[in-house]
């Protein structure tokens, strides 16, 4: 026999045999076998012993080997009886297999745990049980110490008959199809001398309407019966008690209602009411722990401290509403986080190094800046503007474009001696400790990096320049009249706008300025701005007020919103998060590559923009004004809380990470 011999356990059944006027202790069992991935059929013998545990144990009763027991199509039936080893404790029965005589037994795995039929042999024996002195207790159980069902169902259960020939179960007849069936039930042959028919049972509309004869078996006398097994009970059923359900419970009729209180993290639930899974409770006091998957109205006219779940599950919510005059403080536990968009853009800080700011650029986190202003040193700092540190080496120059690496280790600056036009080219690879002279230029108007520092493209007298060398060399490219740049994270596909007497074009570069390619154009208008995402697939470009995106590096273009006075345009590095500012008007931002805009109304006005590569980080500044930073922000640690006022209301949802993030929110909310 194939080692590969193995029983599904999943179908199996242990069926009590139905003549209990003459209770014995043999009840019959069916069950499949596979052999590999197939079912099997031919003739097995099958040993059965009972143990006491899953694994390891003891037997509690002798082998019973049955030989040669016909298997067709994975199906078996035979007879067993171990005596009186059923006495209410759980057992466990083993199965070995060989094929009939030729090879050792194989031992299936895992054992099964024995289902309640064969413990009607234990019930039979209620007269003689090892609790039955105490049966004079039974009056004490009543409707308040058990459970009370009330069964009147309109389920049947289907009755057939066997056809005998010679022994052999030949064919089976429904003499009554009962009702309320959903799959198709077991069927044995109950029989004083036979043995092994299989039969199966075939179900439409609820009730049986055939039987196929899958193995017929040997030694069947005239007087075999037909047992079909019980449909689903359909009975209405009422539950007095606390009761316990264990397993999985569908519930399908759509009327169904409950009176009570559910407890859980509402995972699986649909249709549930729009305020969602957990019904509000009313807080009058000033303190609160919060609990998941739970909404709280605040009525206090003092401020209430609101304290987060303390262990919260992935997806679980929690929602707070201030319905009092005194708002509402959220806070975190220990090494939890809240994170917010300051959707009103109350987080703008000034952080000039002093009034004249003509230049700026940031490294790609952000945290790194490097600035120039009329006649002034270069300015550097390291903590995203907080403090200012004036780079005594650099010389002292009106600068009018710099550029960053990534890490803010490599820049590159462009100044010169006002009024004068002619301009020399500055670079540094120490963050702006040191810097060398690379070149003279005229007329200097952008310069980008890419972002180890190596690959520069510059607008010098209306001409695209690019150097492969960190500005040591540079080239003189063949597209003239340019006054826009940018560039992708590699440095190798760039965009820029080439203004004429009619229009202006934006034109496309994909070998770091080599050859160009017309893209979109404005007619009778003027493109302001232009911003590309690290791979350089995303563009995004203002134009006249409109906002155009570009989602295949500027082939085709797509006009979003229209904003009064948009000036600039910046990225992050995956294009999703792009921010407008606008001369004259909040800056504007959007989280789904231009789709949508929130104007942050508390933001200053800009006419030029940067974006961190995460979009977290973003500077901007107007002409030669003060220069404003802005951070995404976050609580890190207890100390820190989201504020709400009287009628606002926040909703987070766990993200897990310790991190709480707002979802949704009525009314202005800040973060400390």
């Amino acid at each position: 026999m194939k080692s590969s011999l193995k029983l599904l356990v999943g179908v199996v059944l242990i069926i009590l045999t139905p003549e209990l006027k003459g209770q014995g202790t043999a009840f019959t069992y069916q069950g499949r076998l596979n052999d590999g991935a197939s079912p099997a059929t031919g003739v097995y013998d099958v040993k059965f012993a009972i143990y006491d545990a899953a694994m390891s144990g003891a037997a509690v009763s002798s082998a019973l080997t049955n030989t040669a027991i016909g298997v067709t199509n994975g199906l078996f039936t035979t007879t067993l009886d171990f005596g009186n080893v059923f006495n209410g404790v759980n057992r466990w029965l083993e199965i070995a297999v060989r094929t009939n005589g030729v090879a050792p037994f194989v031992t299936l795995s895992p054992r099964q745990l024995l289902t309640p039929a064969p413990y009607a042999v234990y019930a039979a024996n209620a007269g003689t049980a090892i609790t039955a002195t105490t049966a004079n207790n039974v009056g004490s159980l009543n409707s308040a110490n058990i459970a009370q069902l009330n069964v009147l169902g309109n389920s049947s259960q289907a009755t057939g008959s066997p056809v005998v020939t010679s022994g052999f179960i030949t064919g089976a007849n429904v003499t009554y199809g009962g009702s309320g069936y959903v799959t198709p039930p077991f069927v044995t042959v109950s029989d004083s001398t036979g043995s092994n028919a299989v039969i199966t049972a075939n179900i439409s509309g609820g009730a049986v309407v055939s039987f196929n004869v899958l193995n017929a078996g040997h030694g069947y006398s005239s007087g075999a019966t037909l047992i079909v097994g019980l449909p689903p009970s359909t009975a209405s059923q009422t539950f007095s008690g606390i009761n316990n359900f264990s397993g999985v419970n569908t519930m399908t009729n759509p009327n169904n209602t409950f009176v009570g209180s559910f407890y859980g993290n509402g995972a699986g639930l649909t249709n549930v009411p729009a305020s969602g899974v957990a019904a509000w409770q009313i807080v009058p006091g000033t303190t609160l722990q919060a609990q998941p998957n739970a909404g709280y109205l605040l009525t206090n006219n003092s401020q209430v401290t609101v304290a987060l779940p303390v262990a919260p599950n992935l997806g679980d919510v929690v929602r707070v509403s201030g319905g009092g005059a005194g708002g509402w403080k959220l806070t975190p536990n220990a090494g939890q986080t809240i994170f917010m968009e300051d959707v009103l853009g109350v987080g703008w800080k000034q952080r000039s190094p002093e009034s004249g700011v003509s230049a700026i650029a940031s490294s790609a986190d952000g945290t790194k800046l490097v600035a120039g202003g009329y006649e002034v040193q270069i300015y550097a700092s390291s903590d995203s503007g907080a403090t200012w540190t004036v780079q005594t080496n650099s010389p002292t120059k009106t600068w009018d474009a710099i550029a960053s690496s990534a890490d803010g280790t490599k820049l590159v600056a462009v100044g010169r001696t006002s009024p004068s036009p002619s301009s020399t080219l500055y670079a540094s690879t120490d963050s702006g400790t040191m810097w060398t002279a690379r070149a003279t230029v005229t007329n200097a108007q952008f310069i980008c990096s890419s972002a180890d520092g190596v690959k520069l493209a510059a607008i010098f007298d209306g001409r695209i320049h690019t150097s492969p060398n960190s500005g040591v060399t540079w080239v003189s490219q063949n597209r003239t009249n340019c006054y826009l740049l940018a560039s992708s994270a590699d440095g190798t596909k760039l965009v820029t706008a080439v203004f004429s007497e009619t229009s202006t074009t934006l034109y496309t570069s994909t070998d770091s300025g080599m050859s160009w390619e017309p893209r979109a154009t404005t007619p009778a208008g003027y493109w302001y701005s232009v911003c590309s995402s690290a791979d350089g697939t995303k563009l995004a470009a203002v134009g006249d007020g409109q906002v155009y995106t570009s989602s295949d590096s500027g082939v085709s273009w797509v006009a979003q919103i229209n904003i009064l006075n948009a000036a600039a345009i910046a990225s992050s590095a995956d294009g999703a998060k792009l921010i407008i500012g606008c001369d004259g008007g909040p800056i504007h931002i959007s989280n789904d590559s231009g789709f949508t805009w929130t104007p942050q109304i508390a933001s200053p006005v800009a006419d030029f923009v940067i974006s961190s590569t995460d979009g977290r980080r973003l500077i901007a500044k107007r002409g030669a004004s003060y220069l404003y930073t802005y951070l995404s922000q976050a609580t890190s640690s207890v100390s820190g809380y989201l504020l709400g006022g009287p009628k606002t209301a926040a909703e987070l949802q766990y993200i897990g990470g310790g991190q709480f993030m707002l979802i949704d929110r009525v009314g202005s909310l800040r973060v400390y």
